[in-house]
């Protein structure tokens, strides 16, 4: 899960809620909205249990709407297991340089 801000001024910017299957790179959830938070996230995801089942595990950013204690729950209640992703530490020091 990855969520990412689009727009070209502060005032005219939305937020991308994508999700994707690791394995298959398929694309199964793309929201886009003004504001995402914690209950946007749990929404999909619930969809995505209903429809696909339960998957081994969940891999996000670290964004506050993925780590607040509601999705968290969601995801534990189905039993799958979480995992954060880390930048490449080149990465970040290209982003606070550039």
């Amino acid at each position: 899960m990855k969520s990412e801000q689009v727009g070209a001024s502060p005032r005219n910017t939305h937020r991308t809620l994508n999700i994707i299957d690791e394995f298959t790179k398929e694309a199964l959830v793309i929201r886009v909205k003004r504001r995402l938070n914690s209950t946007d996230v749990v929404d999909a995801l619930t969809d995505l249990f209903i429809l696909r089942g339960r998957p081994e595990f969940i891999r996000s950013d670290n964004g506050a709407e993925f780590i607040a204690k509601k999705v968290r729950a969601c995801i534990g209640a189905v039993g799958a297991k979480t995992a954060l992703s880390r930048q490449d530490r080149r990465v970040r020091t290209a982003i606070a340089k550039a």
